[in-house]
């Protein structure tokens, strides 16, 4: 192989390097911890099914770990049973100021879509999928485990 092929090919390899490090999913990569306070907050509404929903969360947790090679790992937990999945994640398009990924589990046949907004670099809103949470298509507050300086 020429000099001249070997250069190309580096010059290739290096846009599609760069070209992945532009998307904006890459501010996701990251541990993600359910922030329950904030969903707490909202659900303090004063009636009896916001006050036993306040309950439920305290119960409730959950994390997301977006890595940087397209894995993701969800834990979490519910009335003390842990609960872990495994799979992967790619970032689809943006709409707007909300993300649009595709994350699959790794025993799951399909992808499913899931919604993120950054709020800032330490907040972020996501509708998870259906495999890590049996919530409705509200989103979930989250916040990052450990915040960027």
């Amino acid at each position: 192989m020429s000099s001249r092929n070997l250069g190309l090919i580096a010059l290739i390899l290096l846009a599609a390097v760069s070209a992945t490090g532009c998307s904006p999913a890459t501010k996701l990569v990251g541990k993600w911890q359910l922030d329950t306070s904030a969903v707490s907050s909202d659900l303090s509404g004063g009636n009896q099914t916001a006050a036993a929903m306040m309950n439920m969360m305290q119960a409730f947790s959950m994390d997301v770990e977006f890595k940087g090679d397209g894995n993701v790992v969800v834990t979490g937990s519910v009335f003390g049973q842990p609960t872990s999945v495994d799979g992967t994640w790619r970032y689809l398009k943006s709409e707007g100021d909300t993300m649009v990924l595709m994350m699959k589990a790794k025993n799951d046949s399909a992808e499913r879509e899931v919604r993120v907004r950054l709020i800032d670099q330490d907040r972020m809103e996501m509708v998870p999928p259906s495999w890590a949470s049996r919530t409705t298509d509200k989103p979930l507050p989250f916040k990052r485990a450990v915040p960027k300086k």
